[in-house]
């Protein structure tokens, strides 16, 4: 579960890493300290392309993360593997116990 966890959060922090990285790309790394440092500068293009792309990027980065962190918890509790067909009645009977 804690891996789980650590995966989503490092996608998270992916989208963020990749929004300061995007606009450093455009505008050169000094726009890390003027618009997007703190306190941050609202009124250049830099700061709203770096909000969009952050949130964007987290959003996406965060729909690929769940479910990786579902097929871990899948796994470590069953052993059922991402292209395995389990048997579905041993399947149940061990959920069963489980719960």
């Amino acid at each position: 579960m804690v891996l789980s966890y650590t995966i989503l959060i490092g996608t998270m922090l992916m989208g963020i890493f990749t929004a300061m990285g995007v606009c450093a790309q455009i505008w050169g790394g000094g726009i890390l300290d003027t618009a997007l440092g703190n306190p941050p500068d609202r009124s250049h293009p830099a700061f709203w392309l770096g909000l969009v792309v952050m949130v964007l990027g987290m959003l996406l980065s965060s729909l690929g993360g769940i479910p990786v962190c579902k097929l871990l918890q899948q796994y470590a509790k069953w052993q059922i593997g991402v292209g395995e067909k389990p048997n579905l009645q041993e399947w149940f009977k061990n959920y069963r116990e489980d719960s």
